[in-house]
């Protein structure tokens, strides 16, 4: 998963990295290139895996800044 990587790049030391591909889940297309990988809840939640994923890349931003060079549904929020 997204997050997995993230903390992966975290713990390697990575401060900067760009991502393609992690495009987040949709309610209304498959979630993957091959659908039969796909689970039944990811389409079920995809609002909801969508923020936490998105609260986790923004509390990470500290550790690390993340830049999509494809289209997201993940949003990196401002502290403030």
């Amino acid at each position: 998963s997204l997050m997995m990587f993230t903390k992966l790049l975290m713990n390697m030391g990575i401060t900067d990295v760009a991502l393609a591909g992690f495009d987040g889940y949709s309610q209304d297309r498959s979630n993957y290139f091959d659908s039969s990988k796909e689970y039944a809840e990811a389409k079920n939640q995809a609002e909801y895996l969508n923020l936490y994923t998105s609260m986790f890349l923004s509390n990470s931003a500290d550790r690390i800044a993340v830049e999509f060079i494809t289209d997201t549904k993940y949003k990196i929020l401002n502290k403030c």
